[in-house]
């Protein structure tokens, strides 16, 4: 996810909710598998994504994020103010998150990929 292909990307997201025939769309989840990198205008852009989808209240939710796209979400202001409360291991979890919501409790394959301020099981 660089500078070439994020404004893509941000425009049919939000084009998938805006056009979307549900009333009620209250989430998107991002499946960041295929992503493997992610530049300075990418994260950017998910910044602005997620700023944008909550005008809309929506929730942006990113799910299978690889170590190297989550280090360079974290050294991109990312997880302020809250932003690794949406990051989930597999689109499993941020489907269930997202259709039954509440605090939820990090798995152990969670605990392992998650940043420790999002981790409530270490001590």
């Amino acid at each position: 996810l660089y500078f070439s292909n994020a404004r893509f990307l941000q425009d049919r997201a939000l084009a998938a909710v805006r056009n979307s025939d549900q009333d009620n769309v209250h989430s998107f989840i991002l499946d960041c598998n295929p992503i493997n990198d992610v530049d300075t205008a990418g994260v950017k852009m998910l910044l602005e994504l997620r700023r944008d989808l909550k005008k809309e209240n929506v929730t942006l939710y990113l799910a299978v994020c690889k170590a190297a796209v989550r280090d360079v979400l974290k050294r991109g202001g990312f997880y302020e103010d809250e932003g690794s409360k949406y990051l989930f291991v597999s689109l499993h979890d941020a489907v269930i998150f997202a259709v039954h919501g509440g605090p939820r409790q990090p798995s152990p394959e969670q605990a392992e990929v998650l940043p420790p301020e999002n981790n409530d099981d270490r001590d």
